[in-house]
């Protein structure tokens, strides 16, 4: 979905908020996870763990920004990629 919609400006990042030992995370750990995984969206890491502000339920949690920057879902789960598609 994220490569197909992308000329329509959708964007997709993961956000890693722990290396895998619990420990704040480095770019290194990201681009690990990304290669081990064959991830094709960008991974950035949350050094300050701030990113634990915005789990509502658990993980994964998927936070629906506008081009605006305004979060308009704070937790789309389950994730419903119609609803992605109709805020474009």
């Amino acid at each position: 979905m994220w490569n197909q919609l992308e000329d329509q400006g959708l964007a997709y990042l993961a956000v890693m908020l722990e290396d895998d030992g619990g420990k704040k995370p480095s770019e290194e750990a990201c681009a690990r996870w990304a290669s081990d995984l064959d991830l094709t969206h960008a991974v950035v890491a949350d050094e300050e763990q701030q990113g634990y502000d915005f789990i509502v339920s658990g993980f994964p949690t998927f936070v629906v920004i506008d081009r605006e920057m305004v979060i308009i879902e704070d937790d789309l789960w389950p994730f419903d990629p119609s609803f992605v598609e109709d805020e474009l």
